[in-house]
């Protein structure tokens, strides 16, 4: 994971809701949140789903499958694998701004 998130992992154990995110930002912590900052966390949340859905597209059409050798030259050895970096690679964070 990224510094950013590595940070709230630490934190939480893993990364968290919209709400413990917002709630760590807010006042030391208190959940309590007006009906503004719900709305505005409401929308944070759909922002994140619209990202995460196209990211996870993106990534499945741009996977490749490589050969992988594990060292040996007989063919009879060969595995073939996903190359991680075409999906990690696919969608690129500029586009979450």
């Amino acid at each position: 994971m990224g510094a950013i998130s590595d940070k709230y992992v630490n934190e939480f154990g893993r990364v968290p809701t919209a709400y413990e995110f917002f709630s760590v930002l807010k006042r030391g912590g208190q959940s309590v949140f007006t009906k503004r900052e719900t709305d505005f966390i409401l929308k944070a949340i759909e922002f994140a789903q619209m990202h995460t859905e196209e990211a996870l597209e993106t990534g499945a059409r741009n996977a490749h499958i490589v050969q992988d050798w594990n060292g040996n030259t007989d063919s009879e050895y060969v595995d073939y694998v996903i190359h991680k970096p075409s999906i990690l690679n696919a969608y690129p964070t500029e586009n979450i701004k």
